[in-house]
């Protein structure tokens, strides 16, 4: 428990966990991918680490993370635990690390096929920009978050085959806070 915890805090910006039975078929099957995608994000130059807890000897530990089947993976940040929502294979272990890793919003236009995209135009240095990244660390696997430099302040949302919502109120500080409601329930 105590080389957990270091391992950890060791590990704060991300940490993949692998939470195991030795008998558990499924965990038999996600070991092989589960290694090569430890191997594939090594080669990649991606710092975040792939673990494995034997959940039948580290029962203590298992219980505490509320693991509940074979294998439950978890994705710790700060030593906060959350689920792991990605594929079984080591190419989307992959993907999703680097997508949980990188940076939270991305500087450009979104894509047209995002399913929920958030959109600030502003200053660099604005207090909006800073609360906007914030934001989107805090809730970057609830949609697409992205920056695009301008004078003009505006904040759009925009959903899969639906018209993107757009507000170009000055209060951009207000519109950032207002949004943590509903993103962070």
């Amino acid at each position: 428990t105590t080389n957990f915890q270091d391992f950890i805090k060791e590990h704060e910006e991300g940490a993949l966990v692998e939470f195991y039975a030795p008998w558990c078929g499924h965990c038999k099957r996600l070991e092989p991918e589960f290694v090569k995608a430890a191997d594939m994000l090594e080669e990649a130059g991606v710092k975040t680490p792939l673990a494995k807890v034997d959940a039948t000897v580290e029962s203590a530990l298992a219980s505490q993370f509320q693991v509940q089947g074979y294998p439950t993976l978890k994705y710790f940040v700060g030593g906060e635990p959350s689920e792991y929502d990605g594929g079984r294979d080591a190419a989307k272990i992959v993907d999703w690390i680097k997508a949980m890793s990188g940076p939270a919003v991305v500087e450009g236009q979104a894509a047209e096929g995002e399913t929920l995209s958030l959109t600030l135009y502003a200053k660099e240095d604005s207090e909006a920009n800073a609360d906007f990244n914030a934001l989107a660390k805090a809730n970057r696997k609830k949609g697409a978050w992205h920056f695009v430099a301008s004078d003009e302040a505006k904040f759009v949302i925009k959903h899969k085959g639906e018209e993107a919502i757009s507000s170009t109120d000055a209060r951009s500080e207000e519109h950032t806070s207002e949004l943590q409601s509903p993103l962070q329930s």
